[in-house]
């Protein structure tokens, strides 16, 4: 839901309860998947526009991540990130989704 922190925020001032956030990048909803499905979190892949968001939910629920460069991030936002230090990288990027369908995406190194 966009926006979510403002809602949550909202009502935890009416109720006087801190909400428990479950949003991106916590990696509460992506881990729940995972076991309800059964599904091995090391062959999983994160994938997202956005390094705040995408890359650092799959890092933090140790899940490889593939940056698509169609949204937040660009090919040029993509070679400020190689560049700066202290954000986390993507493990692999694609400059559209149909990459990643064909298995052509890039290993960042």
């Amino acid at each position: 839901m966009p926006a979510g922190g403002c809602i949550a925020k909202s009502l935890e001032h009416a109720s006087e309860i801190t909400p428990h956030a479950t949003g991106k990048p916590n990696p509460f909803s992506i881990l729940h998947a995972c076991e309800k499905f059964k599904l091995d979190p090391t062959k999983c892949l994160m994938v997202g526009d956005s390094l705040k968001t995408d890359v650092l939910l799959g890092y933090n629920a140790k899940i490889d991540t593939c940056l698509i460069l169609t949204g937040l991030t660009t090919e040029k936002n993509l070679q400020e990130v190689m560049a700066s230090k202290g954000i986390r990288k993507p493990h692999y990027y694609a400059t559209d989704l149909s990459l990643l369908a064909e298995k052509k995406i890039s290993e960042i190194k």
